[in-house]
């Protein structure tokens, strides 16, 4: 059986931004013809079909790599978002109802879970 794998690092900038995110390999990372190799953090790698992540969650594009919490933090997309450091994760400030999870949204304005339809 063949391994096949597939590495995918986070390219950063000097502020721990992500500002790509390519298929490579480490060896090729760590000749420097790709940029500083210290730059690079893997976000993922899928051997033989299983998904291996070695941080809380999954790179993306203007995400931030948070060193003390070992994960990559999307931006903030509500103001009143909190941080879960657990997680890397902005949460809304009052839990998901947990009835029916997947048919709620957080509404900002009224600061609450609004169901849809």
């Amino acid at each position: 059986m063949t391994t096949v794998n597939q590495t995918h690092f986070a390219k950063l900038d000097d502020n721990n931004n992500v500002i790509d995110i390519i298929l490579i390999t480490q060896d090729l990372v760590d000749t420097g013809q790709w940029g500083d190799p210290s730059k690079f953090v893997k976000s993922f790698e899928i051997i033989d079909g299983v998904e291996y992540i070695p941080f809380k969650n999954k790179a993306g594009i203007g995400y931030t790599f948070d060193v003390i919490n070992q994960g990559f933090v999307p931006q903030k997309i509500f103001p009143s978002s909190i941080f879960n450091p657990e997680t890397c994760q902005w949460e809304p400030p009052i839990p998901k109802p947990i009835e029916f999870p997947d048919s709620y949204d957080w509404d900002e304005q009224s600061q609450s879970w609004v169901q849809f339809i």
